[in-house]
């Protein structure tokens, strides 16, 4: 890793979304979809796909689809420094927001039928 991707991993990392959705998928143990993502950080879908975006685009974060939806984990293809770096975050990260988010995010993997994401936006409940 050279100096200009160090200095944007530890720029992504300075930002509270992203540090709480690495949480996510350092502690999930299934793969979570935007829409369960966002209803665990209670933010909008912009909001955490952008933030997604951003931690695919310096290797940390990978994504597969399945069908209409998008499924994120941790990308442990990632070179030797972030990899450390997320070995650490999983160590240091703790507190109240951190498990509030843990506790939704697991409440709404709970609702898949047959291992997938099937509710959508709580908005678009009722749609399908």
């Amino acid at each position: 890793m050279n100096l200009a991707e160090t200095e944007e991993l530890l720029q992504s990392l300075s930002n509270e979304t992203r540090l709480r959705l690495l949480n996510l998928l350092l502690t999930s143990e299934e793969e979570p979809c935007v829409c369960e993502l966002e209803d665990a950080l209670q933010l909008p879908e912009y909001t955490v796909s952008r933030h997604l975006n951003r931690l695919k685009r310096i290797g940390l974060v990978d994504s597969r689809k399945d069908g209409v939806w998008s499924y994120y984990s941790l990308s442990y293809d990632a070179g030797s420094g972030a990899q450390a770096i997320l070995e650490t975050i999983g160590e240091v990260l703790d507190g109240e927001t951190f498990r509030e988010d843990e506790k939704r995010l697991r409440e709404r993997i709970y609702r898949r039928e047959n291992g997938k994401c099937v509710t959508g936006h709580p908005d678009d409940e009722g749609d399908e």
